[in-house]
């Protein structure tokens, strides 16, 4: 949390950190699909990885975005931070 309230790294370095811990931590990330997780734990997660992200465009890759965008309906975070992801991918996908 503090990288972000800091605003020292660029929207790079932090993208691809997020992306690898993503991988790690949450069982089934890869492959599109979350099992063997607390749920509560997986969404605490996801939604400090959503929280995390850099806001730049070409930050993080669409389809990372789009597998947080899976993780988060799968785990049932709010409807709030989906939309927010829903607009972030459009942003990017409105780039290419």
């Amino acid at each position: 949390m503090t990288i972000k309230t800091k605003g020292r790294m660029s929207a790079d370095v932090t993208g691809e950190p997020l992306k690898a811990y993503a991988l790690r931590r949450i069982p089934g990330f890869s492959k599109g699909v979350i099992q063997g997780c607390d749920v509560t734990k997986c969404r605490s997660l996801v939604e400090s990885i959503i929280w995390l992200l850099p806001i730049e465009k070409g930050s993080v890759s669409c389809s990372f975005m789009l597998k947080m965008l899976k993780a988060a309906i799968l785990l049932d975070y709010g409807e709030m931070g989906r939309r927010e992801l829903v607009k972030r991918i459009g942003q990017q996908l409105d780039e290419a």
